[in-house]
């Protein structure tokens, strides 16, 4: 192994392209078990790694010398092997510095909250002392093995001066995990900016529920491609320039991010998301399609057992797609109706409404609840509110399908660009 990243339990992760990207073909991804690390580390059979958790504070004792940083944090995620001689460095400090700047967020005189007391939080806490801020509070689930921090129970009774909350754990989504900590951020009227580490999502679970209490969120994919761009410079004792930051932070989000069209039956939303796939480069789902394959029936026949077991099935199917990245799914007209669909969209996806004029309607009257005008027109009035609610974009299908398409490609250009 010349260059790397060792951690454990590994799921998906980025590293490896944006090390690539930054001109170090030589860079690989290493699993490591606890019992194992000991040998590693002194073998010391490497030039150049980086150690992501649960290691950040393990390495430390194998360390011949530490910058500053390390020092003061007691956390290491850079080390280079110079002759024999292993030398650590933080270069965590860099990334959320630069994340900080690039979304315009002060500390200063801010009071901070902290969940997770591991490494990336030791660090949190170093750069936030350095930038001024006026409290920090620690939340953990391990209270006794860190002095000074506090429940989560006792954060959300102490929430209401927190103004930015950092999460510093590898728990991103907790829907449907009960034993992971759960955060109420309605109790903490005072906070404006959420902070998530974790990065393989656009919005984690925490950052779906900050942004309909219209708080500020950013993710960790910043920070991941600045700390990497820094450790590159101390493997190779060179420069390079931040401006290839952008560009790979570019490219990550869009062959990542997903693209959700609701809308109306009848509304083009299969036509149009085929046809976006191929152009983006992304696969394609129809939910509706998915539904069926999956229990072997038409969605006629799922909903002749009632629409309540319908709903059963569509929800299911959009939170095992929502999984997948690069993906354009076209979800069922009545998608919009179970809160917990938009929310397992929110993580990844982009949300467009695909909207048809009535008089282009073409009816299918197998479709067992929008068989005729009539029934389109209650449907739509009940629904109509929620499209416009959860829509991050509305395009009307009016015109061909190419011009429709393109109004798409535009809008997920410029939200990846934001």
């Amino acid at each position: 192994m010349k260059y790397g990243l060792i951690g454990k339990n590994f799921a998906s992760n980025f590293s490896c392209r944006i090390h690539e990207d930054f001109g170090n073909g030589d860079y690989i991804i290493r699993s490591i078990l606890s019992s194992e690390l000991d040998l590693f580390m002194k073998e010391k059979n490497f030039l150049g790694i980086n150690v992501t958790m649960p290691y950040k504070k393990d390495v430390i004792p194998y360390l011949d010398y530490v910058s500053d940083y390390v020092l003061e944090t007691q956390s290491c995620n850079t080390i280079i092997n110079d002759k024999g001689k292993l030398i650590g460095f933080n270069t965590d400090y860099d990334g959320l510095l630069y994340l900080l700047k690039r979304n315009h967020i002060k500390l200063k005189d801010k009071i901070i909250g902290i969940l997770g007391a591991g490494g990336s939080s030791a660090t949190i806490i170093k750069l936030a002392c350095d930038l001024g801020a006026k409290k920090i509070v620690v939340a953990t689930r391990h209270v006794m093995k860190h002095p000074g921090s506090i429940s989560y129970q006792e954060l959300e009774n102490q929430g209401h001066d927190i103004q930015v909350l950092f999460n510093a754990t590898p728990f991103s989504n907790y829907l449907e995990k009960n034993d992971l900590p759960f955060i109420d951020l309605n109790n903490f009227p005072s906070l404006k900016i959420f902070i998530d580490l974790n990065y393989r999502q656009k919005n984690t679970d925490w950052m779906v529920n900050a942004k309909k209490l219209n708080i500020q969120v950013v993710n960790g994919l910043e920070m991941l491609v600045e700390q990497a761009r820094v450790a590159e410079e101390i493997f190779f004792d060179g420069n390079i320039s931040p401006k290839y930051n952008e560009e790979i932070i570019y490219n990550i989000r869009r062959e990542n991010l997903n693209i959700a069209l609701i809308g109306m039956p009848f509304a083009g939303k299969s036509t149009i998301g085929f046809q976006l796939s191929k152009e983006l480069h992304k696969a394609f789902i129809d939910v509706d399609l998915y539904i069926e394959e999956l229990h072997g029936q038409s969605i006629s026949e799922i909903f002749e057992k009632g629409t309540e077991e319908f709903r059963n099935y569509e929800t299911n199917a959009i939170k095992q797609v929502t999984l997948f990245n690069n993906t354009v799914f076209a979800l069922g007209g009545g998608a919009v109706l179970d809160q917990r669909n938009i929310d397992y969209l929110r993580r990844n996806s982009i949300i467009i409404w695909i909207k048809r004029p009535v008089e282009k309607i073409v009816f299918d009257h197998n479709r067992p609840l929008c068989k005729n005008i009539n029934d389109y027109e209650n449907l739509y009035e009940t629904r109509e509110k929620l499209y416009k609610k959860y829509a991050d974009y509305v395009v009307d299908n009016d015109s061909d399908i190419s011009a429709v398409v393109e109004r798409i490609k535009k809008f997920y250009d410029e939200s990846i660009s934001n």
